[in-house]
Formats: structure tokens, sequence, C-alpha cells
């Protein structure tokens, strides 16, 4: 047996290279991020790139027996993820919710790879819990909560938005013949993560109610969120939970959440808040005021992945009693093997599995605290201003050339616009407009529907986004009009397609 066990450990020992093997990789590592990187800065560079193989290089060099030189790894990497599809890091990318990922969070979760502390039990490294209750506390007073909250670092707003609701089931003791009688109140445009949610918690039969937004603004009418609570508690049913928002992903826009909240409390509603996307504005005096009321809240999802321009993969849960978050995710008998992890618990500092469904988790915080180390909070302070700033030069621009359907004046970052003047099928042209741009690729956009009118949406959030990129958009933009125009004054024959570079 031991000369099986020496013939084993020779082998293994190929897991823990040395210091010359890891400084190749390293150096290997950081050269290639470092081209790539500095290839963003290109004005030619794409935020949309399309390739042929859709990535399917990957699957050319299955995983075996047979190990694969670094060198080919990086390549394999570059020609099937960085070629292919949206380039997340791009100032250019102006789709979906995208932050872009600042550089020094990469160290933070180098550094927690290497050391790789078991974050989840202060017991087992009270410094890494430390870190992480650290960036809660800090991301608790910022949005104004009292004392006694708590809160647990997640991999995102659905994991966030799973532990609020499960929450507040718990926090209501509502059981589970009852849940077919619950009521939950969001909007048209509230995120489908809510829904998803639901149907995690066990939930699935709960009557999920669309409260009608403003016309013109497109946030929760909270007079008509306040009728439909009466009427199902004349009905017999049990209001349970709204679902407000601030910073929808349509939109941007904030509901009226100091109205919302005193609702709740009326009528013992739980009330959570999606600041998944909108949250870290609240930094900015610019839409600070419009957050009124966010700290009444009962629970509240923010990610740090994104207006804080961190990586994927951070998100923040906040509950507002953190003695009900803890409560619902509390050990219900004993774990021995646990026994002394668990015997230097602490008020001050929760472990962050007494306060999530997970045990084993990667230290997440370290991205989110580097960062904010490294540059102090006046960069990313004035890095969410300029957005809203840029957002709103964008709509104005637009809105003085006069050919354009736009949405709600920005409250955050978000500008929704259509061409209107197109003499035959508005739709079809909008949709062949956001075609032209994703071929060309220098900027890329995403498209919604309001009240059923399709509109391209633009979300300005990525950290390297500036006034060169949103100019360009304009300048594509006039230009992919100025091409339809003359292509419907021509013969059909004689017509063209839209503008692209390529």
């Amino acid at each position: 047996m031991l000369s099986k066990i020496r013939s084993l450990e020779a082998s293994c020992r190929d897991l823990d290279p040395g210091f010359e093997q890891r400084q190749k990789w390293v150096h290997q590592v950081v050269d290639h991020t470092e081209q790539f990187i500095t290839g963003l800065e290109d004005d030619q560079s794409q935020a949309y790139r399309t390739n042929n193989k859709e990535g399917k290089g990957i699957l050319e060099s299955p995983i075996n027996d047979n190990p694969t030189p670094m060198e080919d790894l990086l390549q394999l990497f570059e020609e099937n993820v960085e070629r292919c599809g949206l380039v997340e890091s791009h100032g250019g990318h102006m789709a979906y919710i995208n932050s872009g990922g600042v550089f020094p969070s990469a160290l933070g979760d180098y550094l927690a790879d290497v050391v790789n502390p078991y974050s989840a039990v202060f017991h087992d490294s009270p410094g890494s819990v430390r870190l992480e209750n650290m960036v809660i506390n800090w991301i608790g007073r910022t949005f104004g909560f009292p004392e006694g909250f708590a809160g647990n670092l997640t991999s995102g707003g659905s994991a966030s938005t799973i532990l609020a609701l499960a929450t507040a089931r718990d926090s209501k003791n509502v059981k589970a013949a009852d849940f077919s009688r619950c009521v939950v109140y969001m909007t048209q445009i509230s995120h489908y993560c809510v829904e998803k949610a639901l149907n995690t918690i066990g939930m699935r039969e709960a009557v999920r109610r669309t409260i009608p937004t403003d016309k013109s603004t497109y946030k929760m009418n909270a007079e008509e969120l306040k009728i439909m609570i009466e009427k199902d508690k004349n009905n017999g049913l049990i209001p349970f939970l709204v679902y407000a928002t601030a910073g929808t992903t349509d939109l941007g826009s904030i509901d009226p959440l100091n109205e919302i909240a005193s609702i709740a409390r009326q009528h013992s509603l739980w009330m959570h808040v999606d600041a998944c996307y909108g949250g870290f504005f609240i930094m900015s005096n610019e839409a600070k005021p419009r957050f009124r009321g966010i700290e009444r809240c009962d629970s509240l999802a923010v990610d740090p992945h994104k207006s804080l321009f961190i990586p994927y993969g951070c998100g923040c849960v906040i509950v507002r009693q953190g003695s009900k978050l803890k409560y619902s995710n509390a050990l219900n008998r004993p774990a021995f093997y646990l026994e002394d992890s668990f015997k230097d618990e602490r008020e001050d500092e929760p472990s962050p599995c007494h306060l999530s469904f997970e045990l084993s988790r990667h230290f997440r915080g370290v991205r989110v605290w580097m960062p904010l180390k490294l540059f102090g909070l006046a960069p990313f302070r004035d890095a969410l201003t300029e957005k809203i700033l840029l957002a709103r030069y964008f709509h104005e621009q637009l809105a003085e050339r006069g050919d354009f359907q736009l949405g709600p004046y920005p409250e955050l970052s978000v500008v929704v616009f259509r061409y209107a003047k197109a003499p035959n099928d508005t739709e079809k042209f909008n949709k062949q407009l956001l075609d032209s741009l994703m071929r060309d690729g220098r900027v890329a956009l995403a498209s919604t529907r309001l009240r059923g009118v399709y509109y391209l949406r633009m979300c300005v959030l990525c950290f390297r986004t500036h006034l060169k990129e949103v100019d360009l958009l304009l300048e594509m933009v006039d230009k992919n009009v100025e091409t339809y125009l003359k292509s419907v004054s021509k013969k059909p024959w004689e017509s063209q397609q839209l503008y692209s570079r390529g």
C-alpha cells in the first residue's frame, strides 16, 4: 500500500506546480489579458463580435487525460470566447445591463482563489467574514437602513431575490396551504426573477397581480396598488408582498418607493425593492432624491456587478430586520462535524452560512472591497453621475432631431427610442436599424417593447463608456437613417442595405 501511495503522490504533485511554472503561467495570462484590454481602446474594436463557429472550437478540444499547454488554452479562449458575442468590458456595449468589470476586482479574485479561505464561517476565517460584513454594512448604510439590518453577498440578483422572498414567506408565517391565496404585486416591467424566485421557494401557486403603471413615466401607480390590495382583502385573499423597483431594466424608472412603503405598512405587506441595476446610483447627487423611501423597505436586492462596476458574480441582499434573514436560513438540527466551527459565533460578525442557503461559497467580498479601497468612493460616484448625464445627452440629442419617438427622460442611464418617420413599416425599419448596428459591432444595443410598441434601448453603464462612444452611436444612427431615406426615394431595384461598416 505504501508503494502505491508514494506512486500516486508523485503523480498528483502535478497539481502543485513549482515557482517557475507558476510564474510562467501567470505571465502568459497577464500578457494575454493586457493585450485584450489594450485592444478595447482601438477605435475599430467591436462591442459585438460575430463568429461563424459560435464558440464550437472549444468542443474540438475535449477534456481528457492529455495535458494541454497554456498557450494553446489561451488561444482556444481567445478564438471561442473573446471573439464571439458581446464584449462585456467594451465601452461600446450599451445593451442589457453591463458594468464592464473594474480591473482590481480581478486581482481581488486572484487573491481569493489562491488563498481560498472558507469565508462561510467566522471561526474558520474571521478576517474574510469581517471583510464581507464590512462591505455589506457599507451597502446597508448607503441605503439608509437603521441598525439591526443584515445581508449576504450572493451570486447575483436572482439569488438575492430568492433569499429575500423566502425570508418574507417565513417572516409572515405563510404555510403551504395558504400559498394559493397569497398575492404578490408587481408591474408589467418588473424583472422576471421575481417569478422564478416564487417558483423556487415553493410559491408557484401564489396569485400575481400586475399593477398598472403611469402612462408617461411607467412607474407603479400607488393608488391602483392600494385599490387592488383592498379588493383582494375583501375577496378573502392574503396580500403578501409588493415588488417595487428602483431602476427597471427596460427604462431605468424608479417606482414611488415612499408611497409604496406607506401602503405596505398600512396593509402589513412585505415590501421588497429590486435595486439590482439602479441601486448604487443613490451615490450620485443627480439621482439620490429619487430613492426617497428605499430605506423603509423590508428587503433589498442590489448588484455590485451592475452599478458598482464589479465583474459578474456578485449581488447583495439586505433585510431590514436581520434576525428574520437569520431565522429563515438557520440550521434546524445540529451539524456535528461543525461543532468546533460554530463555537465562536458572534452577534456582531455573523457568519454568511447563517444568512444564506449557501455553505461552501466563493469569497466574493474581496472583489468589491479591493477596488473600493484602492480607488476610494469618489471615482465611483463621478462615474455614476457621468452615466446619467450621458443618457440625458443622448436623449436630448435625439429629441432635437425631431424624427424620433422617445421614452421617458432618463432617471438613471437607460434611453429607449425609435425612428418614427419611416414611411412604410416603422417596426421593421427599427429592427433593421438594430441589426445594422450589431453587424457593424462598434456599439451594441438591445430592444424592448413598451405597451406592445418596439423600441431600441441603450443603457450607459460600462465604466469605459464615455462621450466618444455615445457620439459614435449618434453618428451611426444618423447614417442609417440617411441611408434608409435615400433607399426609399429610389426605385425598388435601386434600394440598398442600411449603413454598416461591414
